[in-house]
């Protein structure tokens, strides 16, 4: 499991979709930065890495390391306090469910810009390793 993902829990169904759209773009961030490392790696093999090729895979480890959970922190917070209150005190977790999807609202601009990010950069490494798309 991601170390910044919430846990869903058995009921799938009871999740609030801003819980789901977060879940969504956090491991989007962290599959983006995997491709990454892997297109890094071909462009290593085809020895056509360079430090830019290096700064770009750095970049990226950045992206998903440091920048999405600082910039998901609050609405993480949040998401955990509605799985427990969904456990404990369902009334309050709907409460909880409506400040998740506010505060998701600009979180989600942010998280989505870093992925647009990790998606220019795989495209560069992609052309890097000569491989087409």
């Amino acid at each position: 499991m991601l170390p910044w993902r919430i846990r869903i829990g058995p009921v799938v169904s009871e999740v609030p979709d801003p819980l789901r759209r977060l879940n969504v773009l956090l491991e989007a961030l962290f599959i983006a930065h995997a491709t990454i490392y892997d297109l890094h790696r071909r462009v290593v093999s085809a020895e056509r890495a360079t430090p830019t090729s290096q700064r770009l895979l750095a970049e990226s480890a950045q992206i998903v390391l440091q920048s999405t959970p600082e910039a998901s922190a609050a609405v993480r917070r949040l998401a955990s306090q509605w799985h427990e209150q969904s456990v404990l005190n369902p009334e309050v977790a709907d409460l909880t469910a409506v400040k998740l999807e506010e505060q998701l609202v600009d979180v989600e601009v942010v998280l989505r810009d870093l992925l647009d990010r990790e998606r220019a950069i795989a495209a560069d490494l992609r052309a890097r390793a000569g491989e087409e798309r």
